[in-house]
Formats: structure tokens, sequence, C-alpha cells
């Protein structure tokens, strides 16, 4: 059996026993190694990972609960005139001086239409000194571990499972918690009888579709729409199932096939878009020559092994200088900085393999990541060195417009078949504009 169909499986057997696969972390099933979807599909597809790794996992996520202790709601809007909602990430860097949010996965300033209310998820410790009206802000705060919140959410959540364990492990996690208090913590603040529709950068995440599903069964009447700003090898997490949006938009011809033919989606859900985040007149000096780290990563030490060998086989005065780019929002700042020494001191000791004067279009992309689809887009070549191929690498099944060679074990080699089809680019002119003026 398919991975897609065993995903497909799991996900009806979970709707017989009641089991929301929206809420639940474990159905998340996101080639990020940060989630519990992903220690999940390893232990379907990985022969190595065995159901102690599994479980340890699975307590991390149980127990990061307690540190979730405190969630608030900044700025609540006055004079409630908004018909739409777009739900979003962002941190301190993404706000101007005038107190508007620039967001980075739609390329709009919250400015531009004073009849959308910007939800932000906000991590950063400092708020922006100025918030706009037309913005509400939920700030997750990191606590010292709270016994007490802890147990309370444990218990809730037994009772209202009516105390089935296999029901229960699905909503102990901290993403479902986030999920659930998202909800709880928005629909006091916000009148949803005027809102016509909501719409977020997709990735299929418990908070995405606990928030989409809180919709459908109360407001039957907003239009829940995801924009697949990422291009990721494995497209697992958008599976449609509980929560996921009325209409899913992708800036990818080949993306939009997959997800139509493989993961359950309606072909007339699924609407292809100029990109909203990359625009094909972006600088191409801004990927080329670099290394870009992921969101997140399971091991430095194999990254390290992989990068090495990829320098031992280069021949000398083959690549240009490269500069190592860490994520903009990483999952842990610390490990990043970690493998920027360790990737600058190895680069410094085969100086021999760098040429500065050599004037190539090329980029290294670690993990998983939508930088490899963008460079190719212009034209860059690409290696991709991964941790898991299978979760990690492009394939031609899903991405046949990308031609993949094996440098060496887990070092990849990209060229492209065919321009726009792993990205159709967009212009200066905001398509979201375009999509809000055409739900007129």
């Amino acid at each position: 059996m398919s991975l897609e169909n065993k995903i497909l499986f799991y996900y009806k057997n979970n709707k017989i026993k009641n089991i929301d696969n929206g809420l639940s972390s474990i159905c998340h099933f996101s080639s990020s190694c940060s989630t519990l979807g992903y220690s999940k599909l390893n232990l379907w597809k990985n022969k190595n990972y065995n159901y102690l790794q599994f479980i340890l996992q699975f307590l991390k996520h149980f127990f990061a609960i307690g540190n979730q202790s405190k969630f608030s709601i900044i700025k609540k809007p006055n004079n409630f005139n908004y018909s739409r909602i777009i739900l979003t990430w962002a941190d301190k860097k993404n706000f101007l001086s005038d107190g508007s949010l620039e967001d980075r996965y739609f390329r709009f300033n919250s400015n531009k239409n004073k009849n959308i209310l910007w939800l932000v998820l906000y991590s950063n410790k400092k708020l922006p000194q100025k918030i706009d009206k037309n913005i509400i802000i939920f700030k997750i705060d990191k606590t010292a571990f709270n016994l007490i919140y802890f147990l309370k959410y444990l218990f809730k959540t037994i009772i209202k499972n009516k105390f089935n364990f296999i029901k229960s492990i699905h909503d102990l996690s901290s993403s479902s918690n986030l999920a659930l208090s998202l909800v709880e913590n928005v629909k006091k603040h916000i009148d949803f009888r005027k809102i016509k529709s909501a719409l977020t950068p997709y990735e299929g995440q418990p908070f995405q579709q606990n928030f989409f599903n809180f919709l459908k069964k109360n407001y039957k009447s907003i239009k829940t729409i995801g924009y697949l700003s990422h291009t990721h090898p494995l497209q697992y997490d958008i599976f449609f199932r509980e929560g996921s949006p009325r209409i899913i938009l992708t800036h990818s011809p080949d993306q939009k096939k997959y997800i139509q033919t493989k993961l359950g989606w309606l072909k007339n859900r699924v609407k292809l878009i100029p990109a909203m985040r990359f625009f094909k007149k972006d600088k191409i000096s801004s990927i080329s020559n670099k290394i870009f780290f992921p969101y997140d990563f399971t091991s430095i030490k194999t990254i390290l092994f992989n990068f090495e060998k990829f320098l031992i086989l280069s021949k000398n005065k083959s690549l240009p200088k490269l500069i190592v780019q860490l994520h903009p929002a990483p999952y842990n700042l610390q490990k990043q900085i970690k493998l920027k020494y360790a990737m600058d001191t190895l680069i410094l000791e085969y100086k021999k393999k760098f040429d500065k004067r050599l004037k190539k279009n090329l980029s290294i992309v670690v993990g998983l990541s939508s930088a490899v689809t963008f460079a190719l887009e212009h034209k860059i070549r690409i290696i991709h060195i991964v941790e898991n191929n299978y979760f990690e690498g492009f394939d031609k099944k899903i991405w046949p417009n990308i031609l993949s060679k094996e440098f060496c074990n887990n070092v990849l080699f990209y060229e492209l078949k065919k321009s726009n089809k792993c990205i159709l680019f967009g212009k200066k002119k905001s398509t979201l504009e375009k999509i809000i003026q055409n739900e007129k």
C-alpha cells in the first residue's frame, strides 16, 4: 500500500472512531521533523524507526502543554467593520513604525485594505511599539512548566473524550492545545457574522484546521481559503480532512495536479493563481551563491557529514564563494547558529574547493525548503543536502519537471525541465487584491 493510501485509510478509520483528524497533531503529516505527524510517518516508512522513538516524541509534545499556560490577545478592534479575516504568522521585524504589518506570505501591507482584519500568531517576547486598529495579535508566550495548567488540560481532554484513551491521545499535544486556545480566545473579540471570507497561508496545521472547522460549524456562509505559500517536496500535510478550507490556492501547476489526484481534493476546490509570495523580478542576488537552512532539522552531525562528502568530491576551484543563511523564522535559533558555525568552519577547511572569482549561479539547500523550486525557476543550479531522501528530496512522481541526479548519498543535484511549472510567478501588483475584488 502506498503511503498516500495508508494516510487516507488512517483518516477514514479515525473518522469511524469519531477522532478529529484536523485537531490531532498525530494526523498532521508534515515533512517537518518538529511535528508529531512526521514521527508517525517514520513509523510507517522507516524500518529503523521504532515505537519507543515515537513515544518519546509524543511525550515531548505532551509535556510541552505545561509550557503554554499563557496565551493573550493584544489590541481589540473598535467599531467592528471588517468583512475579511487573514490568519497569519509574524514577528516584530514584520511590523513597520506606523503600526502596519508587512506580511511576508502575501507580500501585502495591512494598511492597503482596511476591510481586512489581520489575526496574527505572534511568538516574540517584545511587542511592536505600535499596532494598527485592524490587527489582533494572538501572543504565544513560552512559560515555565505549569503543573496545574497541564493537569487541567489533561483532565479536561479525558472527560471531553469520555475517558476514551485513543481519542484523548490525539488531542494531548502542544499543537492541539494551541489550536483550541486560539479559537477560545479570538471568538470573544471578533464578530464573525460580518465576515465573508477567511484566508491563511495554509500548511494544514491543527490550529488552521480547527479554526476553519469552527467557522464551518458556526458560520457556514464564511468562505474559507487556504493559500499554499510553500512548495515542499511532499504534500502530506495538506491532505483533505476535517477543517480543510473550502478553496485551496496554489501557485504551482505541478502541485495543483498532485493535490487533485492524490490528496483527496475535488478539482473545483483547487485553484491555480500567480504567486503572492514570489515575484519574477525578485533579485537573483538574494538567492544565488547561498546556503539555505530549513525551518528545522534533526541532526547537525548528519548534515555536516553529507556536506563534507560533497566538498570532498567537488573539484578544486569548482565552487563559488558561498554565504550561509539562517532560516528567517527558525524552530530553534541556537541550533541554526551552531550549524552555521560548523559549516563556515568546513568551508574554511576546504577553501581550495572555492574560487571567489568564479561567476556561477549556484545555491545549496539543506533539508525541507521551498527555496529549491524558487531558485530553480530563477535558473540557479541547486545542490540539495538531505537527511532523509524520501521526505525531503524532490521526486519526479510529484514534481515531474524537476530532474534529480544523485551526486552522492543524500546529496542531490537538480535541474529544471520546464519553466513556470513549479512556480507561476506573480507580478508587483498584488494578487491578494485581485482575489478580494473577485469575491465582491
